[in-house]
Formats: C-alpha cells, sequence, structure tokens
C-alpha cells in the first residue's frame, strides 16, 4: 500500500497570507499618510504658557513624535509642574497641558522653596512670600544644593508635610493657622500655630499684634495622625484660654498642657 501524501494546509495558509498582506498594506498607506503635509505639525497650543522649546516639533509629522519624551524634556524645563501631558489634535496641532505643582508649605534654606505634598522642591516668590503657608525650618544640614523638582524624601520633611496636611484638613483649626514647623531635631519636632483676631496677620521675625497669639506644639516625629486628632480635642476644650497655655507637648503617652503662670504640667 502506497502512503499517502500529506496534503498542504491551504485553508490554513491563504487566510495567513491575507492577513500579512493587509497589514503591510495597512503599514504602507500609513508611512504614506505621515509623511503627507497635511498631518505636520504648524500649531502647538499651550494652556499655561508658552514653551519656545518646542518650536522645533513644528513641521513634524504628528505621528512620529514621542508624546512621553517630549513631555519628561519639558517637565526638566519647567519643575514647578507636576505633570505636563501632549495631546495630538489632529490634523495638525499639539496641546500642551500643563499642571501647576499646589504649594503646601514653603522649606527655609539659604532661601525660600516651594514644597508639595509629594516632597517635591520648587521656585517661591522671594519678594513676597505667601502668609497663608506655614514655613518648614531646620533642614539647613538634611538637603544640600537643592534643585527645583527634586523630590527629598527624608523623615524631617515627610514629618513637617504629615502635620502640615493634617492641620490643614482638619476643620477644628479653621480658627488657627499654622506659621511654623521645627524640624531641627526630629524627636522635638513643633508646630506653630497662630490665633486671635487675625489668623492671617504676618507674625514673622517675632512680631504678635495685639490680639494674636502664637501657640507652640510638641508633635515628635510618630504617629503625627493620632497627634493632630488630640491637639484638634485638647484645643476644642480650651474655651479661648489659648493666651494661656505655654506651650503642649503631645510626645508622651498623655498629653501635656504646659501653662505659663503655672510651673508644672497639667496632664489630661
Amino acid at each position: 500500500m502506497k502512503k499517502q501524501k500529506p496534503k498542504f494546509p491551504f485553508k490554513l495558509v491563504i487566510p495567513v497570507v491575507i492577513i500579512l498582506l493587509l497589514l503591510a498594506a495597512a503599514r504602507y498607506i500609513f508611512k504614506i499618510t505621515a509623511q503627507a503635509d497635511y498631518f505636520k505639525v504648524k500649531e502647538i497650543i499651550f494652556s499655561e504658557k508658552n514653551a519656545d522649546s518646542l518650536s522645533y516639533l513644528k513641521n513634524e509629522s504628528i505621528f512620529a513624535i514621542d508624546l512621553d519624551k517630549e513631555a519628561q524634556f519639558l517637565l526638566q524645563k519647567f519643575p514647578d509642574y507636576k505633570k505636563i501631558r501632549i495631546i495630538r489634535v489632529f490634523p495638525d496641532r499639539l496641546y500642551i497641558d500643563f499642571v501647576k505643582r499646589i504649594p503646601l508649605a514653603y522649606v527655609r534654606l539659604y532661601r525660600s522653596f516651594y514644597v508639595d505634598s509629594d516632597a517635591v522642591l520648587f521656585e517661591a516668590p522671594q519678594l513676597a512670600p505667601d502668609v497663608g503657608l506655614p514655613v518648614i525650618t531646620g533642614l539647613d544640614t538634611k538637603i544640600f544644593g537643592p534643585k527645583p523638582g527634586s523630590r527629598y524624601n527624608i523623615k524631617e520633611l515627610t514629618t513637617a508635610l504629615e502635620i502640615a496636611r493634617g492641620i490643614k484638613n482638619n476643620r477644628a483649626f479653621r480658627v488657627y493657622q499654622l506659621k511654623k514647623i521645627d524640624v531641627a531635631s526630629l524627636g522635638n519636632t513643633t508646630a506653630f500655630l497662630s490665633f486671635g483676631l487675625s489668623t492671617t496677620a504676618n507674625n514673622t521675625a517675632g512680631n504678635n499684634p495685639a490680639g494674636i497669639g502664637l501657640l507652640e506644639v510638641k508633635i515628635g516625629p510618630d504617629n503625627i495622625r493620632d497627634k493632630i486628632n488630640i491637639l484638634a480635642s485638647l484645643l476644642s476644650q480650651v474655651n479661648n484660654e489659648q493666651f494661656n497655655i505655654k506651650y503642649i507637648d503631645l510626645r508622651f503617652k498623655e498629653p501635656v498642657i504646659k501653662l505659663d503662670n503655672s510651673e508644672s504640667s497639667q496632664r489630661r
């Protein structure tokens, strides 16, 4: 008996060949289309500012531009922005969307920088500082040669930012303003809250107008969220007696309230 020769699988090969031909045709059409003047960039639109450094993209094929690469290039050039997106607007435009960093505090080094909730430093105005933001001090020996746009994931800074967020987001502090956080000694991390007739008054350089008080709160580096809640509870009980408090110490198991006119600490 003669051996039967295997049949060539035409039924399988023909669809594969058709698919390959279609892919080759699509690639050819895309290549021709991408090179057409109709799809070359003629306009670049900016949501925030005019980044002239992208002018070289004009007359480039809108399909050939690496959007992520160009966005990273802009982020290095403009570190005060948290995110930059480049969007193709067919047939011949690019839209650049700038998302600003939102400052949470100042960091006082050899000069002041903004810092956001991601612990990224960026440029701050030097002549007219925003008195509505707290100042973080004590980082001079922790951050050297600060570079705008860089993240500084150090315990002192992240602790200060956690305190700033906790107080900002707690409605119990609406009649207070966080003025300063000192992290020179992490174990003695201290926050200063202003209160009184106007919590937006400029209390810099020890200048406290009449009717304005400054409350010192020793917090330390641990269990920040719980300590902020404890502080909120304590302040709701002082009944406008803040002027009689020298400081509040939350570093121990039980909070300590030191009164101006007392030699001993009052525990609650």
